[in-house]
């Protein structure tokens, strides 16, 4: 759609290496099949969790894999009336997250090169990333920074 209105622009697309957003349609297909459980990584049973697992809106839509709810599209609530991008009711669809309540959760980088190859090639190649003929290039965003090398050059923010 921008291309066509000015063939002149650049069309840059936002990708997450350290966080899996559902609202992204390539990220959410996988979250939903329990194929890819092994790409996220999951609450910890054994201690208390510090966000629930629930969405606010609909208790029974809980997910064991990590998520946090902060700046996150949710459905507004008496407890929280203003969210970070607002939702319209359950009845009305709510927030398309899929089958797991919308949070922002984390890849599982342990997975090894099975993750490593679907992130090249859907979530950067793919036919929502540079694979797309009206794409230009891709913002990564976020990381986390090792001890090894923040301790070794202090400038690195971490």
């Amino acid at each position: 759609m921008t291309k066509r209105a000015n063939t002149e622009s650049h069309v840059w697309v936002y990708r997450n290496l350290v966080k899996a957003l559902p609202w992204f349609s390539s990220v959410r297909r996988i979250l939903d099949d329990p194929e890819y459980s092994g790409f996220f990584l999951r609450f910890n049973t054994r201690s208390s969790l510090h966000v629930p697992a629930c969405a606010a809106e609909n208790s029974s839509k809980c997910s064991a894999l990590y998520h946090d709810q902060l700046q996150t599209p949710e459905v507004p609530t008496a407890e929280h009336p203003h969210p970070d991008g607002s939702c319209p009711p359950a009845e009305e669809g709510g927030c398309d997250c899929g089958r797991n309540p919308c949070g922002e959760y984390l890849w599982d980088h342990r997975n090894g090169s099975q993750l490593r190859n679907w992130l090249i090639q859907h979530q950067i190649l793919g036919s929502t990333g540079l694979g797309h003929e009206s794409i230009d290039g891709v913002f990564l965003d976020d990381f986390w920074c090792s001890d090894v090398i923040c301790n070794a050059d202090p400038s690195v923010a971490g």
